[in-house]
């Protein structure tokens, strides 16, 4: 396991993007990643958990911080074996962590 990330679970690479000339960004079930590959540093940008996932990540080529991707919310209610996901689409920023719902509804 790299160091610096604790007791994070990996999962193979399905998802991931270039952002810029030396890093690469992806999503796993444990949450957005980057990586360095000038260096090999990597660091988890946001945590994934039990009721949130993110896929399928979009960057930017205009060398901006914010990159695009789902993000499944799921909720547990009362009724045994059902579970209610909605899915979002997120603008994320990865030098702050920030997250914005796009309303894409007409």
């Amino acid at each position: 396991m790299p160091p610096g990330l604790g007791n994070v679970s990996y999962h193979p690479l399905k998802q991931l993007e270039w952002q810029g000339p030396s890093h690469v960004i992806w999503v796993n079930p444990s949450g957005i990643f980057r990586i360095d590959i000038s260096n090999g540093t990597m660091a988890q940008l946001k945590e994934s958990c039990d009721n949130a996932a993110y896929t399928v990540p979009v960057i930017t080529e205009d060398g901006q911080p914010w990159m695009f991707l789902g993000r499944i919310d799921r909720n547990y209610p009362q009724t045994p074996g059902v579970v209610k996901s909605i899915t979002s689409f997120i603008a994320f920023n990865t030098n702050t962590g920030e997250e914005w719902v796009i309303d894409i509804e007409p």
